[in-house]
């Protein structure tokens, strides 16, 4: 057996180097980390954008043909701010229109049992339902104040 002692010089250049590494290695796993956190929020986002331009298709598709007609049955809600959506094909059938905003409402609803979701929101609703509040107020009020700018999004730091 071969008994290497190392001479206390040594043992501290040793430790230095030890604790160098160590720091070297903790701050790579930090930037990396850093990195890819970012990389997560860049596809985050990009995939939100994709969402909100097929709701704005669908949105858009919808008030071209101003609303879309579907058959009414009882577990379809009337949207109680549309005037005359109501045609009646006869006695026991009729068809209910649905604009743009209550058709946005019903994807809403719709989609929260999904992965995402999207309100419809404003700080000056017609339907006080649709009253922004929280994240979407915020939102709301920064893009008013920033008009050049598009969208708005917060990211909660406790979700590192």
């Amino acid at each position: 057996m071969c008994d290497f002692k190392l001479s206390a010089m040594s043992e501290k250049i040793f430790g230095s180097v030890l604790i160098l590494f160590a720091v070297f290695g903790l701050t790579v796993m930090s930037i990396q980390y850093n990195v890819q956190l970012n990389d997560y929020r860049k596809a985050i986002l990009e995939n939100a954008h994709m969402h909100v331009l097929d709701i704005v298709n669908i949105k858009t598709w919808n008030e071209f043909y101003h609303g879309v007609y579907v058959m009414k049955r009882p577990d379809i809600e009337n949207d109680l701010y549309a005037k005359n959506n109501m045609i009646a094909l006869d006695d026991n059938h009729s068809l209910m229109r649905i604009n743009h905003a209550w058709m946005l409402r019903q994807l809403s609803k719709q989609s929260r049992c999904k992965d995402y979701r999207f309100n419809i929101s404003s700080l000056h609703p017609k339907n006080p339902i649709n009253q922004a509040d929280g994240f979407e107020a915020r939102g709301l009020r920064y893009l008013e104040q920033n008009p050049d700018t598009s969208y708005y999004y917060e990211f909660d730091e406790k979700d590192k």
